[in-house]
């Protein structure tokens, strides 16, 4: 199990569609452990009243289901994370960054993992971004060319960039290395093409994708999409050679911010290695 985006970060991602509807602060990013031979990938989403911070936190090795606590001050921020359950002899977390006042940018962070007594298991210094989550339905726009996100049947006005935790639950032979392809994207164009793009800048074109089919007059706001590929595919390494079909199934909520919730499988037509995600996803930038 894996989450995108391969170093630390706070980033401009959204968590599961109820955080990002509760809280206003998040976190995306990943550390090393000897327990875990691929990244730990987590997100974390809190609010701060006054001093004091409450949150959520999952990652794809650990838990996936932690409660957060902490504190805000002049000194920094620092969140206190308990698992449900021992895990890998794991109990808690705790992360430390010393940037007081940051809302945006980044940051300084230190990692620190404890067992049930509270003795250190292993730590880790890095840096990360910080952001405010987009929950009051705040939607960033971006001139694209075309008319309005029209002739999507079912999925009208749902056009844009969906960002949010892509969360790895099975590589059969770690073939699927998406954490290592930056900030990984939904994309509805108002063609109604679909795509997942990888190492993701608003600013950037012709950005390395998925192509996943598209949208167009759909029929409810559920999509089965299945597509095949042949050739290179950003984030994984399959035999060279070798297609693959993609397949992304799930469905779109409607509202002032909508969301996807659904499954990305990837698998090797030749050798049956597979991978899949399950992503959790929130328009951040709207077409």
């Amino acid at each position: 199990m894996k989450m995108v985006i391969i170093f630390i970060s706070f980033a401009a991602v959204l968590m599961v569609t109820s955080w990002a509807q509760e809280f206003n602060h998040r976190l995306l990013g990943t550390f090393s452990v000897p327990q875990s031979p691929k990244p730990v990938a987590f997100n974390l989403s809190w609010n701060e009243d006054n001093a004091s911070i409450e949150g959520n936190y999952q990652d794809n090795f650990f838990s996936s289901n932690g409660s957060v606590t902490g504190i805000s001050g002049n000194q920094g921020r620092i969140f206190n994370i308990t698992f449900p359950k021992v895990n890998n002899k794991a109990k808690s977390l705790t992360i430390v960054t010393t940037a007081a006042d940051a809302t945006s940018g980044e940051i300084p962070l230190t990692l620190t993992l404890r067992n049930q007594e509270g003795a250190t298991i292993a730590s880790h210094n890095t840096s990360g971004v910080i952001n405010r989550a987009t929950a009051t339905g705040l939607v960033v726009q971006r001139e694209e060319e075309g008319g309005a996100c029209t002739g999507l049947g079912a999925l009208d006005g749902t056009c844009g960039i969906f960002q949010g935790s892509l969360i790895e639950t099975f590589d059969s032979a770690n073939r699927c290395i998406l954490n290592d392809a930056g900030t990984v994207v939904l994309e509805i164009a108002r063609s109604g093409r679909l795509r997942l793009l990888t190492n993701y800048i608003n600013t950037t074109v012709n950005l390395p994708a998925h192509s996943l089919g598209d949208v167009r007059a759909a029929k409810s706001r559920s999509i089965i999409n299945n597509t095949r590929n042949c050739g290179s595919l950003a984030g994984t390494n399959f035999f060279e050679g070798n297609c693959q079909r993609l397949s992304l199934i799930g469905s779109f909520s409607q509202g002032e911010l909508p969301a996807f919730t659904g499954t990305y499988t990837i698998t090797d037509e030749l050798s049956g290695e597979k991978c899949s995600y399950s992503l959790e996803l929130v328009r951040e930038i709207e077409y």
